[in-house]
């Protein structure tokens, strides 16, 4: 005789397949039987049937997005410079060329900014933690006077929103067309700083419904990465936060870690606009991550008094590559 569960064993192997098979009930009556090639074949077939049935190609869809109407289009009276520092320990004694400051939330113990005209507290880009941390880190920031939060992800937008910061948007949001703007400002973001894949002819015609801002310095984030490269090559136990790994051609990228929980592999030369002019953007955002005091101090007054980069090696990304 077959019993139910040698059928059961038989129909459960699902094996070389996307499939998990159960078994809702199997009533046998006595004295059935059933070969067990029969049983597999049946199995076979019925799965063969159903992924027959997944492979149909079922096209979603499109519908045209239509653009806000220009006429809430948000007009620049004013031109502002944010400096985000990596390192508080490089931000200059004399800060007032920035009209805001960006720091990494955890590191905001490690500042003294008197002079500096406002403090806004950076969030990770990768955050793992839980309700309860999130509870302390908002205690942080506002233990430290601080009431804006510079976020580069959606986690970052909930935890404004969750306990009442004002967000502004980083690139790595990478909001690069107004539709993108326009999704963020409903999300609460009050400034947006846009794609850095954005051509700046592109970025100057967006529905600009909010603020919006361009980085005009630093090195340009190219992978965020939970396995360093760092610890691959043995360097963790003795890391003190940064490395840098070699291509093939020589050319050397710096890594930054995170509390060891992420790192960012960065361009291997800054972007630099010193020259450029970026009066048609709200602000602009200059990035300092493995800079010493001296070099940033000479950055800020290049950019102070807008000096071509001279004999700094240097990119200007992709601002002027029309997007195709």
């Amino acid at each position: 005789d077959t019993s139910a569960e040698d059928i059961a064993v038989q129909l459960l192997k699902t094996g070389g397949t996307p499939f998990i098979g159960r078994i809702e009930s199997c009533d046998v009556e006595p004295g059935l039987y059933i070969p067990i090639s029969e049983i597999n074949r049946m199995r076979r077939e019925t799965l063969d049937d159903i992924l027959a049935k997944r492979s149909v190609v079922r096209p979603h869809p499109l519908y045209p997005y239509v653009y806000p109407a220009g006429s809430d289009k948000h007009s620049v009276t004013s031109h502002r410079i944010y400096g985000f520092f990596e390192d508080p320990e490089i931000i200059p004694q004399d800060p007032s060329f920035f009209d805001a400051i960006i720091v990494p939330f955890e590191k905001l113990c490690r500042t003294d900014l008197k002079g500096a005209p406002k403090i806004i507290a950076g969030i990770p880009q990768i955050w793992l933690d839980t309700d309860e941390d999130s509870d302390r880190t908002a205690r942080l920031i506002r233990d430290a006077g601080i009431d804006t939060v510079y976020a580069e992800n959606h986690y970052g937008l909930k935890f404004a929103e969750k306990h009442g910061f004002t967000v502004i948007g980083g690139a790595r949001l990478n909001v690069f067309n107004s539709g993108a703007l326009s999704a963020v400002a409903d999300l609460g973001v009050r400034e947006q700083v846009l794609s850095f894949e954005l051509d700046l002819n592109s970025a100057e015609k967006l529905n600009r419904v909010i603020p919006c801002g361009v980085i005009s310095y630093g090195r340009l984030p190219l992978m965020t990465v939970r396995n360093c490269p760092g610890k691959a090559a043995g360097k963790c136990p003795k890391c003190s936060g940064s490395t840098q790994i070699t291509d093939r051609t020589g050319t050397q990228f710096p890594v930054l870690c995170r509390n060891r929980r992420f790192s960012t592999i960065y361009n291997s030369v800054p972007l630099y606009m010193a020259d450029k002019d970026l009066s048609g953007f709200d602000f602009e955002l200059m990035i300092f991550t493995d800079e010493n005091a001296g070099e940033c101090a000479d950055i800020i007054n290049r950019y102070r008094n807008s000096m071509p980069a001279g004999d700094l090696k240097f990119t200007r990304g992709l601002y002027y590559r029309p997007v195709e």
